[in-house]
């Protein structure tokens, strides 16, 4: 267990279980907190890819100021997950309205959370919400900070958020409907939804050659909790015969909704039924009150002009990467690099 004395004599780090109140506490009033920050989702995706999910706590005085909640794999590396893409440190707010003082906090906390998870594991990547929290000190120890992309939708305006679309997708939007494609929401968990997910996205794996580190037991594990804890909105596509043909899940959580999986068949898309699936989401979740969707993801070039295409704010995310350490020996290996790639194929290559 570190201590964070170098920053704060008082600062305390120790293991933190997930569903303590006081973790689910600091998800719902941190800075730069997300959807998959609710510790079911965190614990969830560790039990969908094999691996075991880690959270700390920083203590002050007794009190929960900060914490992390992260998924390791086999190895002891730690990178974001597929139903887990946003992985790094909460700071609780401090009343203080001098930025200074908060900027000292907020080091002093993260800070040590990710000085104790660099020494417990070989390998660590954690992505979050740029300028949550000040990463100042954390960079000038060593860690790497990078940014990759997403697109945000807002939704509150839906007219607006229509003539925000390309032309030639709300094209294909009219064109699925008058093909006779329909939309459909799955309310509850059953064997036969985790079936067409588990299939739709296994064929997006093979159809796109892109990885993924979900399978039907993970799929079997991840819509039951999620459905559970109400967190989970699967939404389907079928064909004119029936058929689905594609699926997006996304986080229920307002105002903010965060895609978490999608699947489809790669064959049966040209009637535009991917694109009428993410407009009927787009008008489905509006209607439920949030009021942005974090498309999760937003790759350039030819793989990423469909979600390009649907008229979303391009945002940076960070993503800090640990300095080698006594715990991390090994890890620049090709083995481990390919992991990680794989990792970052299957989280942002949607």
């Amino acid at each position: 267990m570190g201590d964070g004395s170098d920053r704060s004599s008082s600062l305390v780090i120790e293991d933190l279980a997930p569903d303590d109140p006081a973790w689910r506490r600091l998800t719902a009033e941190a800075v730069g907190a997300t959807p998959v920050h609710d510790p079911v989702v965190s614990h969830v995706a560790a039990l969908t890819s094999g691996c075991h999910p880690s959270t700390l706590g920083a203590w002050r005085d007794g009190r929960l100021v900060g914490g992390i909640s992260v998924v390791v794999d086999e190895h002891g590396d730690v990178w974001p997950r597929s139903l887990a893409p946003y992985n790094g440190p909460l700071v609780a707010p401090t009343p203080t309205s001098h930025a200074a003082t908060r900027h000292r906090h907020e080091s002093a906390v993260a800070g040590a959370l990710l000085d104790e998870l660099a020494a417990r594991h070989r390998s660590v990547t954690l992505r979050l919400r740029p300028r949550s929290i000040d990463v100042r000190r954390i960079v000038q120890s060593g860690w790497t900070l990078t940014s990759t992309f997403t697109y945000e939708i807002p939704v509150v305006d839906l007219d607006r958020a229509w003539h925000g679309i390309d032309d030639n997708r709300r094209r294909l939007i009219r064109r699925a409907e008058r093909l006779g494609c329909t939309v459909r929401e799955i309310g509850e968990f059953s064997q036969s939804a985790v079936d067409e997910v588990n299939r739709l996205h296994l064929m997006m794996r093979d159809g796109y050659r892109s990885s993924t580190d979900l399978d039907v037991d993970g799929w079997r594990e991840a819509l039951q909790p999620l459905f559970d804890a109400g967190l989970a909105r699967l939404f389907t596509v079928s064909d004119s015969d029936g058929s689905v043909v594609a699926f997006v899940l996304s986080t229920g959580t307002r105002p903010v909704s965060t895609l978490l999986a999608t699947g489809a068949d790669p064959t049966r898309l040209e009637s535009g039924a991917g694109a009428l699936l993410r407009w009927r989401m787009l008008q489905e979740l509006s209607a439920d009150g949030v009021e942005t969707v974090d498309m999760n993801g937003a790759r350039t070039g030819p793989e990423g002009r469909f979600k390009a295409s649907f008229g979303g704010e391009l945002v940076d995310r960070w993503e800090l990467t640990s300095p080698p350490t006594a715990a991390g020996a090994g890890a620049g290996t090709p083995a481990l690099v390919e992991r990680l790639r794989i990792g970052a194929r299957a989280v942002l290559g949607r």
